[in-house]
């Protein structure tokens, strides 16, 4: 019997795996009744070295790598959009920085007809101020002087405590506009000619008055044709009337005048002599049947004047009886005062000449008065 002694070998027990679940009481991975792995432990499982992955573990390592791309993309695209901003604004810098301003655009301009309101308060408000010069307007100078500009400043801080809603500009022309008057009023009072001009102007206003009532009544009486021609006619065509005495206007005729427009304004002037006006102060037209002295303007269309009246056919429109041209006429012709047969000192034309213009005042006087049937006619 030999001496050798015996070994005795001690098993001790495994480590438990971090997942329990997968292992058994034996710490082996759990077997199928003919011992093989069951396919979810070895879907869980990683491969080792040189063991081929399984088709889950694929699929999982695509998704994985799909969702870091998109998520890749989506970063580079933020980045792209936030570096284009940036390089837009630092381009912009760069451009203001390199070119210079730029005027800015047509402002839009003061009206130059001003609100009837805000001219007839900035009278008012001239007229109520002290009659000392130290608060009025001085002629003698500028609009800008400091003086002037004073007396604006104090006008247009009146309109403005009046809640007045106007533009500066405006109010400031409207003062202007009383500078201005009152430098011509001085002008002409220097001159000499504030009673000329006030001649003239009265003139004017009265032959505007007479175009507008008679285009007033023409639109019921007249017909398109002849309406739009009196529309068109300018003030200067209208007879000059110059107060007379017993409330009277002395009219006179232009002697250039085309003869359609005189038939026109002769009919709408009946009808205007036939309407009682309730003015006090009402003036009777007294036609004497003398022709005006104004020479023909230049600037009216040739259909409103009469172009032959200086050709000496002997009437106001070329025909027989014209005070200006043709037998008996003062400016040619038989009987003309130049001299030849029939001249103021050669007797015999004296008597013919004044017969011709009698005859011609006449005729003029018949061919611009309307009958009674067209009076009768417009009416209807």
């Amino acid at each position: 019997m030999s001496n050798r002694t015996p070994t005795i070998r001690v098993r001790h027990p495994r480590t438990p795996s971090t997942s329990g679940r997968d292992r058994s009481p034996t710490g082996r991975s759990p077997a199928d009744p003919n011992g093989r792995r069951t396919n979810n432990t070895e879907d869980r499982r990683e491969p080792s070295n040189g063991q081929e992955p399984s088709t889950r573990m694929i699929w999982k390592a695509l998704n994985n790598v799909a969702a870091e791309v998109k998520g890749l993309k989506d970063l580079a695209k933020t980045t792209h959009k936030e570096t284009m901003d940036v390089s837009g604004q630092i381009l912009t810098f760069l451009h203001n920085q390199a070119t210079p301003p730029q005027p800015l655009g047509p402002q839009p301009r003061t009206p130059r007809k001003l609100p009837p309101q805000l001219r007839r308060e900035v009278r008012q408000i001239y007229s109520s101020l002290d009659v000392d010069e130290e608060v009025l307007y001085k002629d003698g100078e500028c609009f800008t002087s400091v003086h002037n500009k004073g007396v604006t400043r104090m006008i247009i801080q009146a309109v403005k405590d009046g809640n007045g809603s106007y533009r500066e500009s405006q109010m400031k022309m409207a003062c202007r506009n009383i500078h201005d008057n009152l430098r011509r009023r001085a002008r002409e009072e220097t001159l000499g000619v504030t009673d000329q001009k006030k001649k003239e102007k009265k003139h004017r206003s009265r032959q505007e008055r007479l175009r507008t009532d008679r285009v007033e009544v023409g639109k019921k009486i007249l017909s398109k044709d002849d309406l739009k021609f009196l529309e068109a006619a300018p003030r200067k065509l209208m007879s000059d009337e110059e107060a007379g005495e017993n409330k009277t206007w002395i009219v006179r005729h232009p002697r250039w005048r085309s003869p359609r427009l005189t038939r026109i304004v002769q009919k709408c002037q009946a009808i205007l002599d036939k309407q009682v006006t309730s003015k006090r102060n009402s003036h009777v037209r007294q036609d004497t049947g003398l022709l005006s002295d104004r020479p023909m303007p230049t600037d009216v269309a040739s259909c409103y004047l009469d172009v032959d009246w200086e050709r000496g056919d002997g009437s106001p429109s070329g025909g027989e009886g014209s005070p200006s041209g043709g037998e008996g006429s003062p400016s040619g012709g038989e009987g003309s005062p130049s001299g030849g047969e029939g001249s103021p000192s050669g007797g015999e034309g004296s008597l013919s000449e004044s017969e011709g213009n009698l005859s011609g005042v006449q005729k003029l006087a018949a061919s611009e008065t309307p009958s009674e049937s067209e009076i009768s006619s417009s009416e209807e």
